[in-house]
């Protein structure tokens, strides 16, 4: 995959990312370990982030509040290339080309704000961030059309305790939908 073969590819966060591609019949190569900022890495997601045909990866930093751009080199490896804001405690990353324009763009979740952060990306590996507000504590996302009008949209679960009121009067756990208007804007359903 990482190297344009079709091997399990193995991927572990803290500090930095460990890559231990799988070759053969049950064997890793030795582990790799990639700079992904100086803060807790707490999810990750792929993309060809800046149109080589190489899959790159986008890590959440947690106590940074970042979305650091890892770019694949082609062999396996991934090189350190950008870091962007992306709210306070990133908790959760989904890709998709929001706003059709040919290149993906990342959604990332705010477990400390009722928001995520929406980076359009330009295709060459370069992100412009804006934020929408959600639920508190939104710790998922999912990325598809709700509404069936042919744009992306944006649904996060929300965790507690602040969400909504259940009919009994109980805060309860929600989730948020957005409505894409097929340019990376997105608005709450009426």
């Amino acid at each position: 995959m990482f190297a344009r073969k079709r091997n399990l590819i193995v991927i572990i966060l803290q500090m930095a990312l460990w890559i231990l591609p799988l070759y053969a019949q049950v064997s890793f190569t030795a582990r790799r370990d990639f700079f992904s900022g100086n803060t807790f890495a707490i999810t990750l997601a792929t993309g060809d982030f800046n149109n080589d045909q190489i899959l790159d990866l986008v890590v959440s930093n947690y106590d940074a509040g970042t979305l650091v751009v890892l770019l694949g080199d082609g062999r396996g490896g991934f090189v350190y290339s950008a870091e962007y804001p992306a709210g306070r405690a990133p908790f959760f990353a989904a890709v998709r080309d929001l706003n059709n324009d040919g290149n993906l763009d990342v959604v990332v979740a705010n477990f400390e704000l009722p928001q995520v952060a929406v980076l359009l990306g330009d295709g060459q590996g370069r992100f412009s961030p804006s934020y929408f507000l959600v639920g508190d504590r939104n710790t998922g996302i999912a990325i598809d059309d709700f509404n069936m009008d042919g744009c992306w949209d944006i649904a996060t679960a929300n965790f507690g305790p602040f969400t909504v009121e259940d009919p009994c009067g109980q805060v309860a756990n929600s989730v948020s939908i957005l409505l894409g208007d097929c340019t990376g804007n997105f608005v709450p359903p009426l």
